[in-house]
């Protein structure tokens, strides 16, 4: 053998294994055989077989390297234990001591099947070395340990090893030039850390992740000394929650001033005050939760990355939407037209036929609400000089708008009401549990109930009035009127009941009480009874003139109208007559004129029984009217009666004027 170029002239360095096999192969005697034997099932090359024969079924060794099949591995724990085999093959009973590492290992390629997000993403085959060899056992002391550090959680983070200047002392056979045989001789060289062997201490101690390949090639080959990091933890990624988006553009009021096709605009009202929705029309979606992705520390446990938190978009649907999924993406979606209702505290959403306001109504909330198409529930009070005019309103909290008025249903309002005008045009306008001061209540076709009191200023106008408090220094107008107690008010009505009144300050009670004017209403039953007559004497003229009619035709005249009347329900059915309808046409043509008066004649009859009947109906009212009257003359005897035993008694003025005055 040749000796290497940097070894003296005079000595030839060679390895131990070859000089022993050198020694023993050469040998013819019975024992240089068997160790021949021996020898030949323990070399490193068998070793290395026997490691790959269990395996050959995923991992594969030719001459271009060493590949791994991931799609054939069950799990990456058998790749790690493959590694094992190879790095800490010492460690087995029979190893003779020696131990192997990977050449040319690639770290990144190794990384990929151990640690996966997926084996089924990883190509078919890769190339994790181009081979294994043995690491000699002398060299085996060069490395120092590898330092750990963990982080507040006790994970091993990071690595770092202390790099130096090596050097190894070696026992070689050397040739001397006064002797044949080799004799062993000490040699010390300077020497470096290996790659391969480096990443196989490294394992050896436990550093199987997050290895600093790249950094570690270059301390090697520019001989960096000092504590160096070899190795870095993977932190978890952190995933994403589940959340709920707004996917309607316009889900919001628009509070930019109403603008009108003059150019003018009008900073009391906002351009859209309460958004509507289209059926199927998508509101919110749900955006699903990313799962993160684990990380690792150096020795390659799992750091488990938290679960995001999922939600259920079907807690935010309320009446009037349902849920769509689509490309499976979760909407909620409008189930119906109307106004959208949206929960700002919890984000739950409702389409309603009425609209929901769930804070006041003031200036920078709403603005002033004109002409709205649907009746509105106000969770809140209504600012000073606002404006609402819309179907029918519901309210909880202080009223003091300049006007509210209803133009279909009723107003309903929990909470006092003062400084302003309530117009119920068709319906009811009802006050629960709460005081009206200065204000004015307009009901002309229903019902104002308070429950509560009624305070100086106020003016009601309404078909009917209940008041189940007290009113104070208040105007109260109506058909009928029921006030539990009355303080220095004026009352006007058809009919009146009233349970206690009192004055303060000397400012008493009227009570007007309209009755009917009886000598009119005989008048008018005077002039219906004429009216009554005269139709009679035109209903016996017609029926006369009607039956001389019927004597005027061959074929009987009820007849021909009934003919004629069949033959008008058929027009737009049949295109034309039969033959048999064509006959009797032509027979009854000549007296169509005296048809058109007969049934002229009869049409007049019903008029006029009509009137009788309408008139008739009249009378009875108008009697109804006088009887409701002579009830209300009692009524007042009896109240002034009533007022007069209280002045008696109390020895105080009277408290109450009545006005009786008749009405047209």
């Amino acid at each position: 053998m040749n000796a290497p170029s940097n070894t003296p002239s005079n000595t030839l360095t060679w390895d131990v294994e070859s000089w022993i096999k050198a020694i023993v192969l050469t040998s013819d005697t019975p024992v240089s055989e068997h160790v021949h034997v021996i020898l030949q099932n323990q070399t490193p090359e068998a070793r290395i077989q026997e490691l790959l024969s269990s395996v050959t079924w995923w991992i594969e060794q030719t001459e271009q390297g060493l590949f791994v099949r991931p799609a054939k591995l069950w799990d990456a724990r058998m790749l790690h234990r493959f590694l094992n085999r190879i790095f800490q093959y010492d460690t087995m009973s029979d190893s003779g001591g020696v131990y192997f590492c990977l050449q040319n290992i690639n770290i990144e390629a190794l990384e990929q099947i151990l640690y996966p997000d997926s084996i089924n993403d990883l190509p078919e085959v890769i190339q994790i070395a181009s081979g294994i060899r043995v690491f000699p056992q002398e060299r085996k002391f060069l490395y120092r340990n590898v330092k750990p550090f963990k982080d507040r959680s006790g994970n091993v983070m990071e690595a770092t090893y202390f790099f130096e200047k090596l050097e190894i002392t070696e026992i070689v056979p050397t040739l001397t030039s006064d002797s044949t045989t080799p004799v062993m001789t000490e040699q010390v060289r300077a020497t470096t850390l290996d790659y391969d062997e480096f990443i196989a201490h490294l394992w050896r101690s436990k550093i199987i992740c997050g290895i600093q390949w790249d950094s570690i090639k270059n301390i090697i080959q520019a001989g960096t000394t000092g504590f160096q990091t070899v190795a870095t933890g993977k932190l978890p990624q952190l995933g994403s929650d589940a959340v709920i988006k707004e996917d309607k553009k316009d889900m919001y009021k628009n509070r930019a001033p109403k603008e009108f096709a003059s150019g003018m605009f009008d900073f009391s009202q906002f351009t859209v005050s309460f958004p509507e929705v289209k059926k199927g029309e998508k509101i919110l979606k749900k955006v699903p939760r990313i799962f993160g992705i684990d990380g690792r520390d150096v020795e390659g446990n799992v750091l488990s990355s938290p679960v995001p938190k999922d939600v259920q978009i079907n807690s935010f649907s309320w009446p009037g939407t349902k849920i769509l999924v689509e490309k499976d993406i979760e909407y909620i979606v409008a189930d119906m037209e109307w106004f959208l209702s949206v929960d700002q505290k919890n984000k739950t959403v409702s389409v309603t036929s009425n609209i929901i306001q769930k804070e006041a109504v003031a200036h920078k909330t709403t603005g002033n609400l004109i002409n709205l198409l649907a009746e509105m529930e106000i969770k809140g009070g209504v600012e000073d000089g606002r404006i609402l005019d819309g179907k029918g309103f519901t309210i909880t909290g202080i009223v003091a708008a300049k006007l509210i008025r209803a133009t279909e249903f009723d107003i309903t309002i929990n909470g006092p009401v003062r400084n302003g005008r309530l117009e119920a045009l068709t319906w009811n306008i009802i006050i629960n549990n709460w005081q009206v001061t200065n204000e004015t209540i307009y009901a002309p076709n229903g019902r104002v109930e308070i429950f509560g009191n009624v305070e100086s200023g106020t003016t009601i106008y309404a078909k009917k009035v209940i008041l189940h408090g007290t009113a104070f220094n208040s105007l109260i107008v109506a058909d009928e009127v029921e006030v539990k107690s009355a303080i220095s008010c004026q009352i006007l009505g058809k009919k009146i009941t009233i349970e206690s009144l009192r004055t303060k300050h000397s400012i008493e009670n009227i009570v007007f009480v309209e009755v009917p004017n009886i000598e009119m209403h005989n008048k008018k039953v005077a002039e219906l009874n004429k009216n009554i007559e005269e139709a009679k004497k035109n209903i016996v003229r017609l029926r006369m003139e009607t039956n001389a009619l019927k004597n005027q035709t061959p074929i009987p005249i009820e007849k021909i109208v009934a003919f004629l009347n069949a033959l008008a329900e058929n027009k737009g059915k049949v295109a034309t007559m039969s033959d048999n309808d064509r006959v009797q046409f032509k027979a009854i043509l000549p007296y169509m004129e005296i048809v058109k008066k007969y049934v002229n004649g009869i049409k007049d009859i019903v008029q006029k029984e009509t009137e009788v009947f309408e008139s008739e109906e009249q009378i009875k009212a108008i009697h109804q009217d006088i009887q409701e009257a002579n009830n209300k003359y009692e009524w007042l005897l009896d109240l002034l009666a009533v007022n007069l035993e209280s002045l008696k008694f109390n020895l105080r003025k009277v408290e109450m004027k009545l006005s009786i005055f008749q009405y047209h």
